[in-house]
């Protein structure tokens, strides 16, 4: 099996793995994701909780980088979009 083939259950194998906290969980999806790309580039996981006017609020956020301005960068970007974002379209 490819390494790419094998990824891909690892990353469903991990999605299966319900024991852990919101963080421990995406945290395992996102590191079995970034193997699986190969890319050496940060992942991103995002366990978003929708509410009314806001359905793109995001409870839980992990990166598989542990420098602090990439994830700052992501999180300024997602609040910049969704501010502008009409509320008929939320």
């Amino acid at each position: 099996m490819s390494f790419r083939g094998r990824g891909a259950i690892e990353i469903v194998e991990r999605a299966y793995a319900l024991e852990t906290t919101d963080g421990q969980w995406l945290r395992g999806l996102a590191d079995a994701a970034a193997a699986a790309l190969g890319t050496h580039l940060p992942v991103e996981a995002t366990l978003y909780c929708p509410r009314p006017g806001k359905p793109f609020g995001a409870s839980t956020r992990v990166f598989t980088t542990e420098d602090p301005d990439f994830g700052a960068t992501w999180v300024n970007l997602y609040e910049a979009t969704t501010a502008v974002a009409p509320d008929d379209q939320l």
